[in-house]
């Protein structure tokens, strides 16, 4: 379904899974869901979001289990929601080089990825809501 994040001015609209593509302003706000299996183990597994590298190594942003990396201090928050298998990532006061692929997952690895979200950070402020098919690109 369609995923709305409305900060005070700025609005960006997120359809998942069909689109994994996200496209933002420097100093703008971004909240992305990620769903994961709902299981009994997933309840209390923590929950990851991180950032690829040019190497195609995931680096962890944040976890639940109070780690953010030094990059992201103060940027990113993670929220988990159980009852609806959901682990929430907001980043605020983008800047240009948080453009990149992020993806989900459970666990103490970073094996149990879950999807993966390309963000783009642009100079100047994103309005609107932008047409998913005129930026989606579906990361593998």
């Amino acid at each position: 379904g369609d995923f709305w994040a409305s900060p005070d001015y700025h609005q960006i609209c997120l359809r998942l899974p069909s689109s994994s593509a996200i496209v933002s302003g420097v100093g703008d706000s971004v909240t992305i869901p990620c769903l994961y299996p709902k299981t009994p183990a997933n309840r209390h597994d923590r929950k990851f979001w991180c950032k690829m590298s040019a190497t195609k190594v995931c680096n962890t942003i944040i976890s639940t289990n109070s780690y953010t990396s030094d990059e992201y201090k103060n940027r990113a928050e993670i929220t988990d929601f159980p009852h609806n298998s959901t682990a929430m990532l907001r980043m605020t006061s983008l800047r240009k080089n948080d453009s990149g692929i992020y993806r989900c997952g459970i666990g103490v690895t970073n094996r149990g990825l879950f999807i993966s979200v390309n963000l783009t950070v642009l100079d100047g402020t994103v309005a609107g809501c932008l047409q998913s098919q005129l930026i989606a690109k579906y990361v593998d």
